[in-house]
């Protein structure tokens, strides 16, 4: 429910909203009654009208999250603003009827500490960790950022940094291992649009929605290409804005060609295609839901050895088979995987395979 004649109840006060002179002001009456902050709005309006706008007064935590909650709507989905204001009526509620330039360090860093100590309430989570202590850090520096956008703040109060957190090493799908883990998953499906999926994500390093998203119409067989991209309402849409065109490698492109013949040689639609669905009386195709290939690529890495294999981590064996194993240069890899970011590029990499590869090879120069 929002403002109704400029006030709206926000925990145990109602606040206001007015414009004034072209300007937007917000703020608590600290009023618990409707009818005292009538008054108090009216006594407001009289005093801008003698006085002018003067300072506005500083919100506390809980009127930016209203506040921002508000804005988000125009431009968020749904899910998204309930997560937000779950996390911070939930983790950051101490803090709630603090005005918003006092929300010190110390205050901040007390929150995150406690909610490290606190118990997880997630499936299989026993605590909280410090990387879901970053992600509460990350929305409450949104909120700030947004009312230092709006001229509530002239600068953020905090000083908190994120919490380091200890990198694990992650399976990839080296290139030895690549043929034994494809066989893996032809073991333990007999869906062809698992078993193609898969291959596309693990032979082109594409990610999970971009192989179910795949059309007929981007495939280039005579040049064994395929752009990466999507449709929408017919118009061609890719992640980071800009096509990539990828050669498939011989054992994928007879994949492709194989299925191509099959499905009667299609010169549109999408290669993998999901449930059809009526639309305004016209049949539509839609891709398979997210999650499509976890249980399949899950089990498939334990039976080749890598428990704890993802989806998304065949497009780090991609990376990782184009710059250890294929001698491809990172700008190139970067191009390939549509990175905006080099670094991004870097992290996929397995460096560490790399540096254990270093010196195995030096071990055998130097004959120890």
């Amino acid at each position: 429910m929002g403002y109704s004649k400029g006030l709206i109840k926000i925990g145990n006060f109602w606040h206001y909203r007015i414009s004034a002179q072209g300007e937007l002001l917000r703020g608590s009456t600290k009023c618990s009654s409707r009818a005292d902050a009538v008054r108090w709005l009216e006594r407001l309006r009289a005093k801008i009208a003698l006085e002018g706008i003067g300072i506005r007064e500083v919100p506390t935590l809980r009127w930016t999250l209203e506040g921002w909650s508000e804005s988000a709507t125009l431009t968020n989905q749904k899910g998204q603003v309930d997560s937000m204001r779950s996390a911070i009526l939930n983790h950051f509620f101490s803090l709630l009827d603090v005005r918003i330039d006092r929300l010190t360090t110390d205050k901040v860093q007390a929150v995150l500490l406690s909610y490290i100590r606190g118990e997880g309430n997630g499936p299989g989570r026993q605590k909280h960790t410090t990387g879901g202590a970053n992600a509460l850090l990350l929305r409450l520096n949104t909120l700030l950022g947004w009312a230092l956008r709006s001229g509530l703040i002239t600068k953020k109060p905090h000083q908190v940094r994120r919490f380091k957190r200890q990198e694990k090493p992650r399976p990839v799908v080296r290139a030895d291992k690549a043929k034994d883990f494809l066989a893996a998953v032809e073991v333990g499906t007999t869906s062809k649009d698992l078993q193609l999926a898969v291959a596309l994500m693990l032979g082109l390093g594409l990610r999970e929605s971009e192989a179910l998203g795949a059309r007929w119409e981007f495939w280039d067989q005579v040049r064994g290409h395929l752009v990466i991209g999507r449709l929408e309402d017919g118009e061609f849409f890719t992640k980071g804005g800009e096509a990539r065109r990828l050669p498939l490698p011989p054992w994928l492109l007879e994949r492709m060609n194989t299925r191509w013949e099959a499905d009667g040689k299609p010169t549109e639609g999408l290669i993998l295609p999901g449930a059809t669905k009526l639309v305004k009386r016209k049949k539509v195709v839609f891709p398979h839901q997210p999650g499509f290939t976890k249980k399949i690529v899950v089990k498939a890495g334990y039976a080749i050895g890598l428990p704890g294999l993802t989806p998304h981590r065949l497009r780090a064996s991609f990376a990782t088979a184009l710059v250890l194993e294929a001698g491809v240069s990172l700008p190139q890899a970067k191009e390939m995987l549509g990175h905006k970011d080099i670094q991004t590029t870097m992290k996929y990499v397995a460096v560490a395979e790399s540096h254990a590869a270093a010196m195995n090879a030096l071990a055998v120069v130097q004959n120890i």
